[in-house]
Order: structure tokens, then sequence, then C-alpha cells
């Protein structure tokens, strides 16, 4: 097991009241397998990516990692990037920071601009790129760090529905080249079939256990023409269901 989830309680207090998200939850996801968290507004999603990455406390139990030091990253509904920086400086940042040597640098730069298809953009700004490219930079700038484990929050929701379809195809090709242990939240039925292995609905809070999981077998790639498939359809339905009843 790549994360190991135990026994996880989290409770949000204040002076007059108290909410319960999980109540002795568990979760286990492997090494390597691509996770997508569905459920209801308000059920805990991003609160469990968040805790998973260390940005929110626990209030009991644990979760534990494969790896005794590991490196997470994170990508944001929001684009994630310094607007005072150039596409190919904001790459470089993380690097930077870590002390990296020149030729590293300029290595890993090269490489993630060419994966990400930007290097039309290396000298552009924040502000001077489209949504799909904002958000193709955000994941450089998490992948060139060479998380362990990706973590996605929506990733794909602040953008227009052909953009959103496009960068849906590119990230299940890219996700599925690097093998990564991936979580990426989201409300889309077909954008969690399409690029997860596992699909895990949540119910609404408190939240004991996972409500169902889903396994997506379908061969890869899965773009949007896989859904006059009637196994992606039959899929889709059932989670759908599954979301309906729960």
């Amino acid at each position: 097991m790549m994360i190991e989830i135990d026994k996880l309680s989290k409770i949000y207090s204040n002076s007059n009241s108290e909410t319960v998200v999980f109540s002795s939850f568990s979760l286990s996801i492997d090494e390597g397998v691509v996770t997508a968290i569905l459920g209801p507004s308000g059920c805990g999603k991003t609160t469990l990516l968040k805790m998973i990455a260390g940005l929110d406390s626990l209030t009991s139990g644990s979760i534990k990692f494969k790896y005794q030091k590991h490196r997470i990253g994170m990508v944001f509904q929001e684009y994630t990037a310094f607007p005072w920086l150039s596409v190919a400086k904001n790459i470089e940042f993380g690097l930077k920071l870590e002390g990296r040597d020149d030729n590293y640098q300029k290595e890993q730069i090269d490489y993630w601009l060419d994966k990400m298809e930007l290097t039309h953009a290396r000298e552009l700004y924040p502000h001077q790129i489209s949504g799909g490219m904002k958000q193709r930079l955000a994941i450089a700038r998490c992948l060139t760090l060479k998380p362990d484990i990706l973590l996605m929050d929506e990733p794909f929701g602040a953008l227009d529905a052909i953009t959103r379809s496009k960068m849906i195809d590119f990230t299940e090709k890219l996700l599925e080249e690097l093998k990564i242990t991936s979580i990426i939240v989201t409300h889309n039925i077909r954008e969690a079939i399409q690029l997860a292995d596992q699909i895990i609905v949540l119910s609404l809070p408190p939240i004991r256990e996972v409500n169902k999981t889903f396994i997506s077998n379908m061969e890869r790639p899965r773009t949007s023409l896989c859904f006059n498939n009637s196994g992606a359809i039959g899929l889709e339905v059932e989670i759908f269901k599954e979301l309906k009843e729960g």
C-alpha cells in the first residue's frame, strides 16, 4: 500500500457546535493506482485530500505512507503560478529552492516544457497564456520535484468544456506514462471513469466508510469517444445511482 488511512476522524469545532466530517474512517490506496473520489458537495473530499497532503490536521487516527520520506505534489482548481515569473521561471522556482545545480535545472525545465507542450510559451507570463496552459504549468511545477503522490483537487473545474476535455485526455496520457500514485477529487463522473483505475464514492458526513468502490478496467486511452461503449455507459449509470442514493 502507498497510503494507509486508519480510523481517521476529523471534527471541526467552534464555541457553539461541532461538525463531524469523518468518524473512524479507513482507506487503503495501492502504489501506482489512480484513484478518483466522488461524492456530494460538502462530503469532505477536499478535506480528505488536504489531510493526506498535511495541509489539514487529523482529529484522531492516522495516515501512513509506504515511504518514510515521501513527496506529495498538489494541483488545485485555481491556477497556481507566480504572476511575476515567466513560464520557464515558474518551473525553475522549486528546483532553485532545492539548490539544484544549473545544468539539472535547465534539463528539467526543457523536459517539462516539452512534456507539457509549453515550449513555445517559455518566456510568456501566466496572464499571457490560456487556462489549459496555466493548469499544465501547475502540473509541471508539481512533477518537476518528482513527487511520490500527486493530489488533484477539481483540477479542471475552472476550464471551459472544450479545454477541459482536452486537458482530461492530456492528463490521462500523462498519468498512464508516469505510473504515479494519484488521487483526483471531482464531481464529474465521466472524468473519473476516464482518468481513474478505481473510483471511490463518499456519502454525506459523518463518513465512517467508503460508500462504494468501482473499478474501471476499460482499455486506454479512454477519450470522450469511449462513452459510446456500453461498458462505460453502464459504469456511469451505476455510479450516478450510487451518488443519488448516497
